[in-house]
């Protein structure tokens, strides 16, 4: 049987913002009815993104909401504590990066190791909205993945809000967690450097599987 699905978004194409997860996700629940034996759709979108190279994290975080935290690909281990109402996520996006490309990198995938270790280690222990955007910005630099619109991005961000900027993973772009207030400021300060602004809310959390 040959299925078309058609799906529409208002998020820049493969800049990071997870549409190729969340396109698995909602492809494989939509299909569900149509098995006789449906299998986890949690499962077949997680299969689904391995095997494309679209990157580990964007499903399983979109299946559960809220902030988690990975100690192994494909799981959740614990999340961050955070009221959802009280947080926004602010972005600017300059244009997409090839995350198939950067998976196929040993070089990168080296130094994203290892600036990876630290960072997990670092927000185990103090498992902190704060930490988690320190750990992100000191990701950004040591990965040095970061083209010059996003450095900029980071700079302004970091000379406006009290929580630093980091990169978007992947895309070329700068995201920072701020709240109400800060959301004009941050615009304001970001609209002149060109690019897509984005202001989105954090998902509500599910309990983790």
């Amino acid at each position: 049987m040959d299925v078309s699905i058609a799906y529409e978004t208002s998020l820049p194409i493969g800049a990071g913002y997870g549409v190729s997860g969340a396109s698995a996700l909602g492809t494989a629940r939509c299909l569900m009815p149509l098995c006789n034996d449906p299998p986890d759709p949690l499962t077949v979108a997680l299969d689904a993104e391995v095997r494309t190279c679209g990157g580990y994290g964007d499903v399983i975080a979109q299946h559960e909401g809220g902030v988690c935290i990975r100690t192994r690909p494909c799981s959740t281990t614990g999340t961050i504590p955070v009221d959802a109402h009280g947080l926004r996520v602010v972005s600017v996006s300059f244009g997409p990066l090839e995350t198939k490309a950067v998976l196929s990198d040993s070089v990168l995938i080296e130094r994203i190791n290892h600036a990876g270790e630290h960072c997990l280690e670092t927000l185990v222990s103090s498992s902190s909205v704060e930490t988690l955007m320190e750990c992100a910005s000191y990701f950004t630099q040591r990965t040095r993945m970061a083209t010059g619109p996003v450095e900029k991005a980071i700079r302004v961000i970091d000379d406006i809000n009290m929580l630093p900027g980091a990169m978007v993973m992947l895309g070329e772009g700068a995201f920072t967690l701020t709240d109400d207030e800060g959301v004009e400021q941050l615009l304001k300060g970001l609209r002149p450097l060109g690019g897509t602004l984005l202001v989105s809310n954090l998902a509500e959390a599910v309990p983790c599987m």
